[in-house]
């Protein structure tokens, strides 16, 4: 785990290759067990069973690439709300979506 920014507002970390494959089950299980559940539900398991399996598979692989974990006490620049959370991300911008209004934000550094 590498540090790549610190400050009082962001905390910018690289995760491990483990922390990563964590993450990804972490994710893929979440469908996984929608998949398993929706098992019991009559005529429409036909369609999401391959449904959620497919999610786990898309979701899983998305989870994986992402190898920044933004971790976040700043407001939104949009809607002025707290965006005390911690993101995924892979690129290298630092940019992520405020869960509010949707509105994309950047790392204050």
């Amino acid at each position: 785990m590498e540090t790549l920014l610190n400050s009082n507002i962001t905390n910018i970390i690289k995760l491990s290759t483990k922390q990563r494959v964590v993450n990804t089950f972490k994710t893929s299980g979440v469908f996984l067990s929608l998949a398993i559940a929706s098992i019991a539900v009559p005529l429409l398991h036909f369609i999401l069973v391959p449904l959620f399996i497919g999610m786990a598979l898309y979701f899983g692989i998305k989870t994986y690439e992402c190898d920044i974990l933004i971790s976040v006490h700043q407001n939104c620049q949009s809607c002025e709300k707290p965006l005390d959370s911690n993101y995924l991300s892979n690129n290298q911008n630092y940019v992520f979506r405020c869960k509010n209004c949707l509105a994309k934000n950047e790392v204050k550094k």
